[in-house]
């Protein structure tokens, strides 16, 4: 099982931080580059998932794990949902939160998707130092739901995004590695 795990995680790290072109991906487009960072590091990052997670009575992000090169990182929260990132000088430059869909899981989907879109809320307060932001949230959930509600997520690659303030959100459906992905990375004006 924990070799799936790590099989999950660089296939995930390979095609999230690659600059990959969606088919439905004309909306909000990053001109980052990895050359922004929020102010976070993947440990302050952890340490505010968990205490909101607590908070919540969820459960608790597992220590980070770097991968060799030190820039990408990943921490598991359980079996089914990921989180995997990218650094730049210690701060976060990009993050995924990510649902990997499974013989095991896929009878829990619904349940597992919206809990999903749970995880991202959690993981997007955190970035931004656990601050509730009604707005940006509501650009989460309007980006997310329109790609769970989208006929053609089911189909094939698919990608929603949105922007608010300092940050880019992209919702992705990646059958390739079977996952719904919910991504931030900070906005360059």
């Amino acid at each position: 099982m924990l070799n799936k795990y790590f099989k999950a995680i660089l296939i995930a790290s390979a095609l999230i931080f690659s600059n990959i072109t969606f088919a439905n991906a004309q909306q909000e487009v990053s001109k980052n580059n990895f050359s922004e960072t929020f102010t976070i590091t993947p440990e302050q990052f952890r340490q505010n998932f968990n205490s909101h997670a607590v908070a919540m009575g969820g459960p608790k992000l597992h220590p980070v794990q770097y991968q060799k090169t030190g820039n990408i990182f990943s921490i598991k929260l359980n079996e089914d949902f990921l989180i995997a990132g990218q650094t730049k000088g210690k701060k976060i430059t990009k993050l995924a939160t990510l649902l990997k869909i499974s013989e095991e899981n896929k009878d829990q989907l619904p349940e597992l998707s919206k809990a999903l879109g749970g995880v991202a809320l959690t993981a997007i307060r955190a970035l931004d130092n656990n601050k509730v932001n009604e707005d940006r949230d509501n650009v989460l959930h309007d980006t997310y739901d329109s790609l769970i509600n989208d006929p053609e997520t089911g189909k094939g690659e698919n990608r929603k995004t949105g922007a608010y303030n300092n940050f880019y959100i992209y919702s992705t459906f990646l059958p390739n590695i079977a996952s719904l992905v919910i991504t931030f990375e900070p906005r360059v004006k």
